[in-house]
């Protein structure tokens, strides 16, 4: 199952399920998240749940900070995840990606 967010940086909820145990996969065009829906997930499905409910909380409490404090929406600190996928999306030959995984 693959989700995006609309007003926050999926990559910076990604980053922050990873701080609590879950691996979820970073995807591009558009940017979104996947978690395989398997017969472990299955078991902690309402884990996975509560924790990605709180994180987006989260995210969304920093965003009114960000912009209480006069900075704006969407912070311009990138996670990880977001870095990465902002490196090789930013590639104007895709190929070089292909080599780095060979």
């Amino acid at each position: 199952m693959a989700f995006t967010a609309r007003n926050l940086d999926i990559y910076d909820i990604a980053d922050a399920m990873s701080t609590k145990g879950w691996h979820l996969n970073a995807l591009q065009n558009p940017p979104a998240i996947h978690v395989a829906v398997t017969l472990p997930i299955t078991k902690v499905w309402e884990k996975l749940m509560a924790d990605l409910e709180a994180v987006v909380e989260a995210e969304r409490e920093k965003e009114r900070v960000r912009i209480v404090e006069g900075k704006g929406a969407k912070g311009t600190a990138k996670g990880d995840s977001a870095a990465l996928y902002g490196v090789a999306g930013s590639l104007p030959n895709k190929s070089v990606v292909v080599d780095l995984v060979n």
